[in-house]
């Protein structure tokens, strides 16, 4: 063999190393982008619940919570499916990540007392039920106020995570103007 076919033998071998070199780290590349646009999405998810949950709160148990009964319960799916989500667990920041537990702690409790106190009600006689209400009633309002608390925050998540702030000397797009065709 000569010394050019040695060459040029070389040199296929360094740039198919190369080739797929590049094709791996391009590939490890556009799936970190998915799992981090997936991320993003269900963060996104946790303050859009946050918000129907806060409306929950307000219209329904402070106002009807010491009488026993309230109309709707909160709901913990998107914090639930975010946490129980491998993807999520991967890329949330450990403080998002206590925060949305602590919110969800706080919720299924509130939940609970709800369900406790609807039973309480419709389920004993009223001498019994309004002794074990009163003690219900006492320990949801302090919960009521962690749920105020722990909603607020998690409204909050996205303008926390500095991985979503704009970078700096990133450049900006204006928005599209209106062209008159003129004919």
């Amino acid at each position: 063999m000569s010394e050019a076919e040695w060459v040029k033998a070389v040199l296929s071998v360094v740039t198919t190393g190369l080739g797929v070199l590049f094709g791996l780290l391009g590939t490890g590349y556009v799936t970190w982008l998915r799992e981090r646009r997936a991320y993003r999405a269900m963060l996104m998810a946790i303050p859009s619940e946050g918000e129907n949950n806060k409306t929950v709160l307000n219209d329904s148990f402070l106002k009807y919570y010491d009488g026993g009964i309230v109309l709707a319960e909160f709901s913990t799916t998107a914090i639930e499916r975010c946490v129980g989500d491998g993807l999520f667990a991967k890329h949330v920041k450990s403080a998002h990540l206590g925060i949305t537990y602590e919110c969800l702690r706080n919720l299924r409790l509130a939940n609970s007392y709800r369900e406790k106190a609807e039973r309480l009600q419709l389920g004993h006689d009223k001498e019994t039920a309004a002794k074990w209400l009163q003690s219900t009633i006492y320990m949801w309002g302090d919960n009521l106020e962690q749920c105020k608390t722990s909603i607020d925050r998690v409204i909050a998540l996205p303008e926390n995570d500095p991985r979503r702030a704009a970078q700096p000397g990133a450049a900006h797009v204006p928005p599209l103007k209106a062209v008159q065709l003129v004919s």
